[in-house]
């Protein structure tokens, strides 16, 4: 079996029609299934306050969870998809054995934030009366839990999604890696073009060009470290960050975090320092070459362990 990553789509069935209804299938999970919760919700403010829309002034912890539920039924759509239709290992997404080192997702997430927490630290440092202070101890702890649940599940998702089963697939059509993370980057760029953020922006351009440059970042790691591991963690670390720790006021993230950012970040000073980061993290990975910690142990299929090194990138 290959060890490349791009090669894992050769061990599922891949005629062009599995390809048409996983994509039925997963859209219907994600964007009828999953906008279940939020019509109940609608359907319930109907009744009880004689409006079909989410007033400013309701529950954030609510409000979270209801729209963090719909990446829940992505999740399933892509399971099924991939098991169902695909007849496929649906870990093979993540890696081409299979396996999975939760210690590998943390190595990307725990140096990612590193660098968030620096860059932050850095703005607040020069600008401290861009931050404000929203720390309430209940509503925090309440959604604490919720937020550690929910926000993997929904930058996991998004990985296995754009990062898993795009990427992969788009590579029947074409070995030209930098079309392969140009289209799949575009997509996931495109899905964050709602955001109430993008409009808010006196830089709207620069804030999708940041959306796509994010969506290289984690495609390129994930190619060269051949698994979508670092992917997972860098991800899920980052979304962490901005929900529970500091929040920008206009935001698609409207969570009680512990600091809010109350003006309107300019995009276009935005991304200079994001790339930083991202050259930075390239680097600690794969120009020190931070390898996998010693003793890792992947989970196979069945949840059982398997012990040993980690197969090399592609470089």
């Amino acid at each position: 079996m290959s060890s490349l990553y791009l090669d894992a789509v050769q061990q599922g069935r891949n005629a062009w029609w599995r390809y048409l209804l996983s994509l039925l299938l997963i859209v219907s999970f994600w964007l009828i299934l999953g906008s279940l919760p939020l019509i109940i919700w609608l359907a319930i403010n109907h009744l009880t306050k004689g409006t079909l829309t989410i007033p400013a002034e309701d529950d954030q912890i609510l409000k979270y969870v209801v729209f963090s539920l719909s990446f829940c039924f992505l999740l399933l759509g892509i399971f099924l998809a991939m098991t169902g239709i695909h007849r496929r290992r649906f870990r093979t997404l993540i890696r081409p054995d299979a396996t999975v080192s939760s210690r590998r997702i943390m190595q990307g997430g725990g140096v990612w934030l590193l660098l968030l927490v620096v860059s932050y630290l850095v703005e607040a440092g020069v600008t401290p009366a861009r931050f404000e202070l929203t720390f309430d101890p209940v509503k925090w702890f309440v959604f604490l839990p919720l937020v550690l649940i929910f926000t993997p599940i929904q930058t996991t998702a998004e990985e296995l999604l754009f990062r898993g089963y795009v990427l992969q697939s788009l590579s029947l059509l074409t070995k030209n890696r930098w079309f392969l993370v140009g289209l799949s980057s575009l997509l996931f760029g495109a899905l964050h073009l709602g955001n109430p953020e993008v409009g808010a922006t006196n830089s709207a351009g620069w804030l999708s060009l940041t959306y796509i440059a994010f969506g290289v970042f984690l495609s390129l790691i994930t190619l060269r470290d051949n698994s979508l591991e670092l992917a997972i963690g860098c991800h899920a670390a980052n979304n962490l960050f901005l929900a529970a720790i500091v929040r920008d006021r206009v935001s698609v993230l409207d969570t009680p975090a512990m600091l809010t950012r109350m003006v309107i970040p300019d995009a276009r000073v935005e991304f200079f320092p994001f790339l930083v980061q991202a050259v930075v993290f390239y680097y600690l990975f794969f120009g020190k070459e931070i390898p996998p910690v010693a003793g890792n142990q992947r989970i196979g299929e069945g949840g059982q362990t398997v012990e040993g090194a980690r197969d090399e990138g592609e470089g």
